[in-house]
């Protein structure tokens, strides 16, 4: 809590007036993050295609401010792996998540967006893997370049699940797009 209350330029009586205890403080953190994250795929869910989806995913992906993140979201995971409700917290977000994604591959693989005998829910599993991965990644390795790795791993994923050709394409940053 000391190095939390001198990271926040903070006294720790100041802290502790918000967050009774360390575990208090680490809930607020990941309810923040995951409501972050689920406003995020609930707009994803709404913009057109699965790979319009995946598209915006990505940008969210890498906006600044979410890759400045990444370190956090990793002290969240390790802190699952130690404190068994944080785990439960984050498999409950997660099966949320995985949900709308298999919504999207279900809608996808109906309208032959996606050609693939994959179920939608295992579709969901390797979309949200891959982007677990590259950020576990990037968030212990600054020099990791994720935005390239990214968005090839989103063209890899398209055409493995047989996306149509006009739609197994790479993202494009903001600041690549403008010509």
């Amino acid at each position: 809590m000391r190095d939390i209350c001198a990271a926040a330029d903070m006294s720790p009586g100041a802290l502790y007036r918000y967050f009774p205890s360390k575990e208090h403080l680490v809930d607020a953190v990941v309810e923040q993050h995951h409501a972050r994250w689920m406003a995020t795929f609930t707009t994803a869910a709404q913009v057109g295609s699965f790979f319009d989806a995946l598209d915006y995913l990505t940008a969210c992906a890498l906006d600044e401010e979410e890759v400045n993140q990444l370190p956090l979201w990793l002290e969240i995971a390790a802190e699952a792996a130690r404190n068994p409700r944080i785990a439960a917290v984050r498999r409950a977000h997660y099966e949320v998540l995985s949900q709308v994604i298999a919504d999207l591959a279900a809608q996808a693989i109906t309208s032959g967006e996606l050609n693939t005998p994959t179920n939608a829910r295992d579709v969901a599993a390797v979309v949200i893997s891959a982007f677990d991965g590259l950020r576990l990644r990037r968030g212990s390795d600054s020099e990791f370049d994720f935005r390239r790795t990214l968005r090839c791993s989103v063209l890899m994923l398209g055409l493995a699940l047989g996306g149509k050709a006009g739609n197994a394409r790479i993202p494009r940053a903001p600041e690549e797009t403008s010509a």
